[in-house]
């Protein structure tokens, strides 16, 4: 866990796998994969649509997770946070829908 700040999120690791941004509460806002999970961060910390959404309260904290096959576990994270509220986190709005299983 690190905060969602650019001087901490150096520490990220450059290695591939799935991170979560979330509020200061622990409120899931987004879930994402990577190749490079540090470089991956840093280019959301300049998109102002991750780091001051209008629908949400602002990324403070970065959880991640390195996986050799992030593409799984991102698809799963995804699936468990929809069956559990009946929508996917506000920041991935450009995202369809999870297939069932």
């Amino acid at each position: 866990m690190l905060a969602f700040k650019l001087r901490t999120v150096r520490q990220a690791p450059s290695s591939q796998g799935c991170y979560v941004l979330a509020s200061a509460f622990h409120d899931v806002l987004y879930i994402g994969r990577a190749v490079n999970i540090q470089r991956r961060v840093i280019q959301h910390l300049g998109d102002k649509s991750k780091t001051n959404p209008e629908n949400c309260p602002p990324p403070r904290i970065l959880f991640y997770l390195e996986a050799y096959e992030h593409e799984k576990l991102e698809d799963e994270w995804l699936r468990i946070y929809e069956g559990k509220t009946g929508h996917l986190p506000p920041l991935n709005k450009n995202q369809a829908s999870m297939p069932s299983l």
